[in-house]
């Protein structure tokens, strides 16, 4: 505590004051946020793996109001967790109807809509919208632990065009036509549509200008950065397009999917790392733990996921090198044990804390800092085929009809980078050798252009049935896909289910339609007969660089150096006992034996680590594959690091005598058996411990790069003098060293 005394001329007393100090650890470098969606968190999540906490709204105004944000804020610095800003979006965060001009309302938005949303391109809107996120800045700017900035929008789903003032105005400007100036599709040739298509056009504009949400992100990020750059603004959804651009401004792009009914619906994560790859902005790809009434259980409840499913969505988000990894309960889920286990089972938040525990905080050093291997094949998801769509359109948004081809590939051990029509226009396709075009029924003339001579040069084209377009040589495929909407609890109980589902729909008060269900498990043997069919077909064609012998296994590596690191995700389910009965979802996660081989190694030796059980695997060489057995459990996967040499020893070196107040360097180094430093990313787990056998606060989980860890170290000046200890172990192969020093006053 501190304790302030103010004195009189006369040296009396005049006036004391104690105040509390909160004094909380050093953040180490390159850890794994665990974020609660929207930015929140308090001690129970966090003793559940979580890193986020609850901070500050931008509506703090009022002493006693700005006093609990404090405290929430005091919370949570000892433990370390990264605190959020909620700040004012502009739209609606902000009352229109309290400004006299009627044109502050904005008139684009759809009927459904319950209350008004400001117009964003209203000077008075922006004004309001700056203050609010200036005043909650003034308030936060001074507070280390937060973090992020997190602001919703998903009032996207409601906004159309902007048809205000100054909407209209910028239209005309930018396009040269209204939006009730569209005309008709301009087709050039069968299943292509001219580059200035109107409806193409306008598509394009609306979510990059015209809805004004672009230009209310910026403001807010702008003015989060203004004061704190270091703060990390995040916004979602990422849906209804396929587009680069939206988030200008923001550090984080972010969405969330729902995956019933397979988990492997969450390797959507790639069309988030489309988005951002141009712009260097990182992913966020929330797990929302949410399910609607009807969809794995006949009931009106809203359900949580189960500890199967979670584990593999979780392995699949980790799989990309997330820098963050997010979860959804929401408020009609909540894990605090009011519900039942039927609605809301403990062993998912139990699933989370493992993860946490186990992968997260040890390894997510290493994982921030890797990057997804180069890929050979790239799948496009065409804004123009969502434009003008002319097959019936699957299960979900717009920009995730591509994920049920997606899936069958990821089957198949086939990985694929989703690209754009605009990253083919800016970028080209030299980088691949394969280009997938699921649900391009229309492609854009100069992406059309792209592709044929893509084909000329020899790249490899593969298509299904509904590609319009004239490819010579295009391989196609006739998967049929549209019975996965079938797949629920009320589809298959019931006989009913949802006519239209999307994140908007109101259960009580939804369109249903009969149908005859789908189990969960056909839809796994369905999907798994396409991956068996497309292997097939495409042998000597298109081969994996990774394959086991099983489709239940998925596969994706990572590289940092001459190191990989391959991450195998175990997809081996079947039903469970909550609710298995209703045979709408596989959630029960078994383990399995499996067999990798890896056909693509450019070095003469291959030792594999499977770095969750710190062992070295067996291998073996076939030709020009190798092969190694692996064991995944119900965890959800492993991460198995690959190198040329074997890793062979881990050193300490640091003075002996350490003086409190100072700082010292503590140098871990790792050797192969060359003697040389391993290349790559190395794990550590340092423990410090003093003289009176205390853990330290410098000890932690760190990262090696190329074999040396440089850990800035200080005794602190009441820290305990005498002997003290430390000890390293790495978490690739389990190597470990020791060492003593002495801190003197």
């Amino acid at each position: 505590k501190l304790n302030c005394t103010l004195m009189s001329k006369n040296l009396a007393a005049a006036a004391e004051l104690t105040e509390p100090i909160i004094i909380g650890p050093q953040p180490k470098p390159d850890q794994m946020l665990i974020w609660l969606w929207g930015g929140s968190g308090n001690q129970w999540y966090f003793d559940h793996g979580f890193t986020s906490w609850s901070g500050v709204p931008s509506a703090v105004i009022g002493r006693q109001y700005n006093d609990n944000v404090r405290r929430a804020l005091d919370q949570a610095l000892p433990t370390g967790a990264a605190a959020s800003l909620s700040p004012n979006g502009g739209l609606t965060d902000i009352d229109p109807s309290a400004i006299e001009d009627p044109d502050a309302t904005n008139l684009a938005v759809r009927e459904h809509r319950q209350g008004k949303i400001a117009n964003p391109f209203h000077p008075e809107i922006v004004r309001l919208q700056n203050e609010a996120n200036r005043r909650m800045m003034e308030f936060a700017k001074d507070y280390p632990q937060v973090k992020t900035a997190f602001f919703n929008t998903e009032v996207v789903d409601q906004l159309g065009n902007n048809r205000n003032q100054a909407g209209l105005a910028l239209t005309k400007e930018t396009l040269g036509f209204s939006e009730d100036e569209l005309g008709e599709p301009k087709f050039v040739a069968p299943g292509v549509i001219a580059d200035d298509d109107r409806h193409y056009l306008f598509h394009k504009y609306k979510f990059k200008q015209g809805n004004g949400l672009a230009q209310a992100n910026q403001r807010t990020a702008d003015m989060v950065h203004r004061y704190r750059p270091d703060i990390l603004t995040i916004n979602d959804p990422y849906r209804y397009t396929s587009l680069l651009d939206m988030f200008p401004g923001m550090d984080v792009v972010s969405t969330w999917t729902y995956t019933k009914p397979d988990p492997k619906l969450m390797l959507a994560i790639e069309t988030l790392r489309a988005v951002c790859k141009p712009s260097g902005q990182t992913p966020l790809h929330t797990i929302t733990m949410l399910n609607y009434p009807g969809a794995i259980a006949p009931t009106d409840q809203w359900m949580l996921m189960g500890p199967g499913r979670v584990a593999v969505t979780s392995w699949i988000n980790l799989s990309r090198a997330s820098k963050m990894i997010g979860y959804y309960y929401s408020s009609a889920c909540p894990p605090d044990g009011k519900l039942s286990e039927f609605q809301v089972p403990y062993a998912t938040s139990l699933k989370i804390k493992e993860l946490a525990e186990r992968v997260y905080k040890p390894y997510g050093p290493m994982i921030t800092n890797l990057a997804v291997t180069p890929r050979r094949i790239a799948l496009l998801s065409s804004a123009a085929a969502i434009v003008h769509r002319a097959n019936r359109s699957l299960y979900g948004y717009a920009n995730m009809q591509i994920y049920p081809f997606y899936t069958v590939l990821a089957m198949a051990h086939l990985q694929a980078d989703v690209v754009f029509d605009e990253t083919i226009d800016r970028f080209g396709l030299d980088d691949y050798d394969v280009l997938v075009l699921p649900q391009c029924d229309t492609l854009p003339e100069s992406v059309y252009h792209k592709i044929l001579r893509f084909r000329e040069r020899g790249g490899v084209v593969i298509s299904d049935q509904f590609l319009r377009a004239e490819i010579p040589g295009a391989i196609t495929f006739d998967f049929d896909f549209t019975y996965r909407s079938k797949v629920s609890a009320d589809a298959i109980v019931k006989n009913e289910t949802y006519a239209k589902w999307n994140d908007q729909l109101q259960p009580e008060s939804a369109e249903m339609e009969k149908v005859v269900g789908i189990t969960a498990l056909d839809d796994q043997r369905f999907m798994e007969t396409y991956a068996k069919k497309l292997a097939a077909k495409l042998a000597g064609i298109v081969d994996p660089e990774v394959d086991c012998d099983t489709p239940k296994v998925l596969f994706n590596m990572l590289e940092y150096g001459n190191a990989n690191y391959l991450v195998a995700i175990n997809d081996n389910r079947t039903y469970d006992d909550r609710v298995g009965q209703y045979k709408a979802v596989l959630g029960k996660l078994l383990p399995q034996q499996t067999t990798v081989s890896i056909h693509r190694w450019e070095h003469q030796k291959l030792f594999a680590y499977d770095m969750l059980e710190q062992k070295l695997l067996e291998v073996t060489r076939h030709g020009n594959s190798w092969q190694f057995d692996l064991a995944l459990t119900d965890l959800g996967g492993k991460m198995v690091a690959l190198y040329p040499n074997s890793l062979e020893n881990v050193q300490i070196q640091m003075p002996s005598e350490i003086t409190r107040g100072t700082t010292s360097s503590l140098r871990i180094t790792l050797q192969d058996d060359t003697s040389a430093p391993p290349s790559g990313l190395q794990p550590l787990e340092v423990a410090i411990t003093d003289s009176q056998g205390r853990a330290n606060e410098f000890q932690g989980y760190y990262c090696a790069k190329n074999g040396l860890l440089d850990l800035q170290f200080i005794a602190a000046k009441n820290d305990a003098p005498g002997q003290w200890a430390v000890s390293v172990t790495d978490l690739t192969a389990g190597l470990t060293a020791k060492a003593k020093f002495e801190v003197v006053e």
